[in-house]
C-alpha cells in the first residue's frame, strides 16, 4: 500500500484524524486516536497518579474549583463564615468521590489505555511524527512528519497575510531585548490610537 492510499484509507475510517505521512502506528493506536482530542479516558487520573496519595491528587484537583468558588464568593459578596462553610463542605464531597474504589473493569481499561497513550507517544518520538488537534474545531487530530510540518507552518506565516512577525524571540542577534520591544510596540499604539482620537476618528469610552 502506497502513501496516498494509506492516508486515504484513514481518512475514510474515521473523520477524526487526518494522516499527512506514513507512519507505524498499530490499529489498536489508531483507533484511539480516531475518537479525537475531545476523548477523556475513564478514570485515566486514578492510574497517571498512582505514585501520589489520594490527598494529594484531590488538593490538585480541587485547586480549579476553589478558584471557582473564590470568583463567586467576591461575586455574591459572601460574608467569610459562610465562605468556610461552604468551602469546608464543598470540599468533602469532592474528597469523597475520589475516595470511591471503581470498577475493576474499569481499572483494567483504563490501565490499558494508559500503556496505549505512551505507546503512541513513543512512536511519534521515534519516528518524528507531530500530532496536533486541528484549528477547525471539528475534534480532529493531524499526524504528520515534524520537520514538514514546521515547513509548511513556515511558508503559511511568510505567505500569509494575517501574521506579522514583530520579534523572534529566539534569535540571539536582537538589537533589543524583548521587554523593550514590547514597550515600543505599546507606544507606538497608544500614540496611534491619540492621533485618532484627535482627528474624531475614535471616542473615549
Amino acid at each position: 500500500m502506497n502513501e496516498i492510499e494509506q492516508t486515504m484509507r484513514m481518512i475514510g475510517a474515521s473523520s477524526s484524524i487526518f494522516i499527512d505521512t506514513t507512519h507505524q502506528l498499530s490499529d489498536k493506536q489508531l483507533q484511539l486516536l480516531s475518537r479525537g482530542p475531545s476523548y477523556v479516558p475513564p478514570c485515566l487520573m486514578y492510574i497517571l497518579f498512582s505514585n501520589e496519595s489520594m490527598d494529594d491528587i484531590v488538593k490538585k484537583q480541587f485547586a480549579s474549583l476553589k478558584h471557582q468558588l473564590m470568583n463567586l464568593f467576591e461575586k455574591y459578596n459572601i460574608n467569610l463564615p459562610l465562605r468556610m462553610e461552604i468551602h469546608d463542605k464543598t470540599y468533602r464531597e469532592f474528597k469523597n468521590l475520589f475516595f470511591k474504589p471503581i470498577p475493576s473493569n474499569l481499572f483494567q481499561r483504563a490501565l490499558y489505555e494508559k500503556n496505549l497513550i505512551q505507546s503512541i507517544q513513543y512512536s511519534l518520538k521515534k519516528n518524528n511524527l507531530i500530532l496536533r488537534r486541528t484549528a477547525n474545531n471539528m475534534n480532529t487530530f493531524y499526524v504528520g512528519n515534524v520537520a514538514d510540518f514546521e515547513t509548511k507552518a513556515d511558508r503559511y506565516l511568510t505567505r500569509s497575510e494575517d501574521y506579522e512577525v514583530l520579534i523572534n524571540i529566539n534569535n540571539k542577534t536582537n538589537e533589543k531585548t524583548l521587554d523593550i520591544s514590547i514597550k515600543e510596540m505599546i507606544d507606538s499604539m497608544n500614540s496611534l490610537l491619540e492621533k485618532l482620537k484627535t482627528h474624531k476618528a475614535i471616542k473615549d469610552g
